[in-house]
């Protein structure tokens, strides 16, 4: 799956890696990725039943950066970066054979001698063709992982708009490693920086007919003055959403955008007050990122 996202405050940290490629371990003309990853950040709502949060580690407590190349099912090159916390640059040599649709995946860690090791963010860059004799630069953008049992993770995708458009969608994605059986969620924006201004207001849904869960309702309310579209999620046969270990696009929210808005203001979008169930009908915390709509 091709993922592109621009999401507000993505960037933590930036790392780079230099790969080299080659099609045999005698060929003298390497390839270079440099490579670089973006941390989202994400604020942590607990679950309805008010289940102990589990905080999870910021991207400057990292210390291992796992990278892997892949082919299909199969794994061409893998290889680990042990780093300080806190730092931001580490080198790692991969050998690979060039080709196309080569699939990149990367995952951070945060080792605690005390604990286990606990995988905490976790990115994918599909459809790369690494050529031999070349340097190509790579951005992957790490998500924090959804935790079984506990945590799912959704994210606001972005938007943009001129003023007076009455619809201007906006991607919403969910990350999970359960299957789920419903949600429900509210969506709000306001600028960045000043709350109480206006102008943007979700209006209604795009749903994706192929997703298990096939009733998706939602309605306008009031949130202390704050135009907020509540939408819930669920199919009434009993069908679940599958685990989804890579964001999955589930619908798009629809914004207006009032006459007048000056072109380049920045609006925050953001979700809240979830109610997520799992396929046992356990309530799951939830890790939310924000995402940003421009007008234009």
């Amino acid at each position: 799956m091709k993922f592109a996202l621009k999401i507000l405050g993505a960037a933590a940290a930036a790392l780079t890696l230099s790969a080299c490629s080659s099609s045999s371990p005698t060929a003298s003309t390497p390839a270079t990725l440099a490579l670089q990853l973006e941390f989202v950040r994400g604020t942590l709502h607990p679950a309805a039943e008010g289940v102990r949060r589990l905080k999870p580690r910021a991207a400057q407590q990292i210390n291992r950066i796992e990278i892997y190349v892949l082919f299909a099912a199969d794994t061409l090159a893998r290889a680990t970066a042990r780093i300080a916390p806190g730092d931001s640059i580490f080198n790692v040599g991969l050998e690979v054979t060039p080709g196309e649709e080569r699939r990149l995946v990367v995952e951070a860690w945060s080792d605690d001698v005390e604990v286990e090791s606990v995988l905490e963010y976790r990115g994918v860059q599909a459809g790369l063709q690494i050529a031999a004799g070349a340097e190509q630069q790579v951005t992957v953008t790490l998500f924090p992982v959804p935790i079984p049992g506990r945590r799912v993770v959704m994210i606001a995708g972005s938007g943009s708009g001129a003023p007076g458009s009455p619809r201007n969608p906006v991607p919403i994605f969910l990350i999970s490693a359960d299957a789920l059986r419903g949600l429900q969620l509210d969506v709000h924006a306001h600028v960045s920086g000043n709350p109480a201004r206006l102008g943007l207001q979700p209006r209604g849904l795009v749903k994706d007919s192929n997703l298990p869960l096939q009733n998706l309702d939602s309605n306008l309310i009031d949130t202390a003055g704050m135009p907020t579209l509540r939408i819930v999620m669920f199919d009434d046969t009993g069908r679940s959403l599958p685990p989804l270990l890579e964001p999955l696009r589930l619908f798009d929210v629809d914004f207006q955008i009032e006459t007048g808005i000056t072109p380049g203001t920045l609006y925050r979008l953001w979700l809240s007050d979830f109610v997520v169930r799992d396929h046992n009908n356990s309530s799951l915390e939830v890790l939310s990122v924000e995402g940003e709509f421009l007008v234009q």
